[in-house]
């Protein structure tokens, strides 16, 4: 991709995720800007985007095609124009015409100014999507903007404008949703851990942050076991295992607890996701997993340590 020159976010580290969540992602004349309605529906653009927190907002910027050009806000320089350290690369642009047709231009690297053309407006941006790379150590490696451009007619005394910011830590995959908002059957449980001192649930560290079981065949030897993990999905019930033989000899709590990572799993989620679009940073929208003891456990004999059954 190809940096169009001006807007660059400063690559400053936010090395505690848990302080530097929703704090303001500076630029060297200010923060980065995600405009959203404040006290009516006009777009405000005193809104800073927040690191880590995930936004979508939508609002209306007065416009007149006579001055369109001279207005900031519909040009696609005033996202992507200031000094800062990061450079903002324009991952797409996408052309809405009047009757809502989108066509997805094959150059990115071409900055569309607005133009009268025809009594129309062109050019005008509609939407903007954010979307921020940052390392495990808080600190912002990559910034790239996605932009929907429409025309506007002289008749039209304002536009609606759509913004949105998301983040992705390098080296993992943006965890996909199970429904929007409700669960939908056959899809996977979402979950997440919380570690300590951190602000909200993030997903856990299998592939696509969904709660799992082991991955059980009818053969398959529990010391044997390499790991394999299949999803719960939600709406079925799911049974797993695995087959142990041991002499009476074996000791019984170092057996027992090596039982217990297998059949959790490394990084064994703390949560689950109530609803199949829950974000990470709605607390609420996440339900607490409580573990239970079954009655028939495996205890270590008082005398020698041997496994016994109760």
């Amino acid at each position: 991709q190809k940096a169009v020159d001006g807007l660059r976010i400063d690559a400053q580290c936010y090395m505690m995720l848990t302080d530097a969540y929703g704090v303001p992602i500076q630029t060297v004349d200010g923060f980065l800007r995600l405009p959203s309605p404040v006290v009516s529906s006009l777009c405000s653009d005193a809104n800073p985007a927040g690191f880590l927190v995930n936004q979508a907002t939508k609002c209306i910027r007065s416009v007149s095609v006579g001055k369109c050009g001279n207005i900031q806000a519909v040009s696609m320089l005033f996202y992507i124009n200031s000094s800062i350290l990061v450079n903002i690369t324009v991952q797409s642009v996408v052309i809405q015409s009047l009757n809502g047709m989108r066509t997805l231009l094959n150059s990115k690297d071409v900055l569309r100014h607005p133009m009268i053309l025809d009594e129309m407006c062109m050019n005008v941006v509609l939407g903007v999507s954010y979307h921020i790379t940052y390392t495990d150590a808080g600190e912002i490696i990559e910034a790239a903007a996605s932009f929907v451009l429409g025309a506007v007619n002289k008749e039209a005394l304002s536009v609606q404008q759509s913004f949105e910011i998301s983040f992705t830590q390098v080296n993992t995959k943006p965890v996909p949703l199970s429904g929007n908002p409700g669960y939908v059957a056959g899809l996977p449980v979402r979950a997440g851990f919380k570690p300590q001192r951190y602000p909200f649930p993030i997903a856990s560290t299998n592939a696509y942050g969904q709660l799992t079981i082991l991955q059980s065949t009818s053969n398959q030897d529990c010391l044997a076991a390499q790991g394999g993990r299949t999803p719960v999905l939600f709406g079925y019930n799911m049974i797993s295992g695995c087959k142990l033989r041991v002499t009476a000899a074996v000791k019984c709590q170092p057996l027992t607890q090596a039982l217990l990572d297998l059949l959790k799993g490394q990084s064994f989620p703390e949560y689950v996701a109530s609803f199949g679009n829950s974000q990470a940073e709605n607390v609420h929208d996440w339900v607490p997993i409580i573990h239970l003891q079954n009655s028939e456990q495996v205890k270590v004999s008082s005398t020698q340590g041997l496994c016994s059954r109760s």
